[in-house]
């Protein structure tokens, strides 16, 4: 069962996409990566490496924190925060953090925490690809250190970055035996996590926090086609994308809506997903029309399934 009509009626420029977002891989490397695990052994990620930029209300310009001055300056640890953590080859730069971040001051009070993964995650994919396990560890050390309140705390990561936040879940329950309240996974990576081989363990899965919620826009490419979340969403059937080209910069453009129609539903009320059996059924009108969910950050916590 697939929540597959992920549709919005107010904004346009879900499907206007411009192509900044960097070109992933080519599609031989595609092929290569999924033909082996990722490799932890092959990590050479520093904590040193991992920057962290904090904006409230009151720090509207941001401000950089560390382990060691996020209680000097006196965040609210009571409040709703929101980590985002960005994919290979990116950085704070993606026009989709300040939009994010934008989207959620009209809605209320936040911590919004940008975390800047760039030197570990620019390297070649294998080397990135095992650099989500410490950079993910890192990350649990600042979140411990900085005395947030984990059923507050909602972990974004796109890509790369959605096993990062999965390290990151992991080890903070290892260390607290508590788990963070949710991880939002936006069109996991597929290659080197998506292998029969590899342990669910070790890549994100349902147990990293006490809800995880994935958005499925290129599987079988860049992103994971099996459900792997609490709930897992495949708008449009998960597949290419509207106004996509099948070739490698499509798959690119694919990979990106995720980030895009988890924006859209920041502050809108109308966008829903359904169950169907499969998009051809859907399209066929085939799905039940009264059951329907809230798509992305709406979504109910006693959501579950495919």
């Amino acid at each position: 069962m697939n929540y597959s009509n992920v549709y919005s009626r107010s904004r346009h420029f879900l499907f206007q996409l411009k192509k900044d977002i960097i070109r992933m891989a080519t599609a031989g490397l595609i092929e290569l990566a999924k033909k082996k695990p990722v490799d932890y052994t092959l990590a050479n990620a520093t904590k040193s490496e991992i920057k962290f930029q904090l904006f409230t209300s009151k720090f509207c310009n941001g401000i950089c924190l560390t382990e060691e001055n996020a209680q000097q300056i006196n965040i609210k640890v009571n409040i709703p925060t929101k980590f985002f953590i960005h994919g290979w080859n990116s950085n704070l730069q993606g026009n989709w953090y300040n939009a994010f971040k934008d989207e959620y001051f009209t809605n209320g009070d936040y911590n919004i925490i940008y975390v800047d993964w760039f030197i570990p995650g620019s390297k070649e994919y294998q080397i990135s690809a095992a650099n989500v396990k410490p950079v993910g560890h890192y990350i649990a050390d600042f979140i411990i250190a900085s005395k947030i309140n984990l059923e507050k705390i909602h972990l974004i990561g796109k890509s790369l970055g959605a096993h990062v936040a999965s390290w990151t879940g992991k080890q903070i329950y290892k260390l607290t035996n508590k788990k963070v309240n949710r991880i939002t996974a936006l069109d996991p990576a597929s290659p080197k996590f998506e292998n029969a081989t590899l342990p669910e363990t070790d890549r994100l899965n349902k147990t990293d926090a006490d809800f995880v919620d994935v958005v499925h826009t290129d599987v079988g490419y860049y992103g994971f086609e099996q459900a792997i979340g609490t709930v897992d969403f495949y708008p449009n059937g998960g597949g290419i994308q509207p106004g996509c080209t099948s070739d490698d910069a499509g798959h690119n453009d694919s990979h990106g809506r995720s980030n895009w129609y988890y924006l859209e539903s920041i502050n809108s009320t109308n966008i829903k997903a359904v169950k169907a059996n499969s998009w051809e059924d859907f399209l066929k009108g085939d799905f039940g029309k009264d059951e329907s969910i809230d798509f992305g950050e709406n979504v109910s916590m006693s959501a579950e399934g495919v």
